[in-house]
């Protein structure tokens, strides 16, 4: 009895997750299936024309409707931590914590699966490449979060990692890591291929030395943006917020 009340009073929310879930989908999927020309090669991202490089920016991935999936299941898990606890705690307890867990690897490794170059894809996995691969990273991530606040005898280990004090810093700079990691990564690529420190040509291994050139150069204008721009406003913010109240 005690069962089928907790099913019938969590069906509706449920229901609204998945219906907004799917809307949300949806979106990325139909715009690129309406532009097919937008659909191609990740590698000719990197080293196709320019004019190509820019109709994918502006098209597909700076568009905000590109970008929404992530942005509704972001607010979703803050929604339901805030006014539905009871069924992340399920989703997080299921099966001890064994499917979320095997969900985030299965997903995270779908994600990295993107940017494998030098592949013959397909039109139709192009298409579900480009517009799903970042819903599906923003749901592991989501996963991720409801690991860590509701831990089960799956994910302690994974609760103990990610609650322990060494991220602070991380978490601290991550809105100015994320607005201008682009901006680094685009404007050290050129240079580094310049002075011979990364090949012309794309791959993994290329795309690893990248990220471990950009990494420090990101941390180090997310720290001075932080302290030079977030942090005072946000000061501001507190004292405006205290005169008010």
């Amino acid at each position: 009895l005690f069962m089928s009340q907790a099913y019938f009073s969590l069906r509706r929310p449920l229901t609204v997750v998945a219906v907004v879930l799917l809307v949300a989908l949806s979106i990325p999927l139909l715009i690129l299936r309406l532009n097919p020309q937008l659909v191609v090669d990740p590698e000719l991202l990197f080293i196709g024309e320019q004019a190509t490089k820019t109709a994918y920016a502006q098209t597909v991935y700076t568009h905000t409707l590109m970008r929404i999936s992530p942005l509704v299941i972001g607010v979703l898990v803050a929604c339901l931590f805030e006014f539905r606890s009871s069924l992340l705690q399920i989703i997080a307890r299921a099966g001890g914590g064994s499917i979320v867990v095997a969900l985030m690897a299965i997903l995270f490794a779908v994600v990295s699966f993107v940017p494998a170059f030098h592949q013959a894809y397909s039109a139709t996995l192009l298409w579900l490449m480009h517009a799903l691969h970042r819903p599906l990273f923003a749901f592991a991530v989501g996963l991720v979060i409801v690991a860590v606040l509701y831990p089960a005898k799956w994910t302690q280990a994974l609760h103990w990692l990610l609650s322990h004090p060494f991220w602070y810093p991380l978490a601290v700079l991550s809105y100015a890591m994320y607005l201008g990691h682009l901006l680094v990564l685009m404007g050290l690529h050129p240079v580094l291929v310049k002075y011979g420190l990364l090949a012309g040509e794309v791959s993994v291994f290329g795309s690893l030395k990248l990220f471990l050139f950009a990494l420090p150069c990101t941390l180090a204008g997310a720290a001075v943006v932080y302290c030079l721009i977030e942090k005072p406003f946000l000061r501001l913010r507190d004292v405006n917020l205290m005169i008010k109240g």
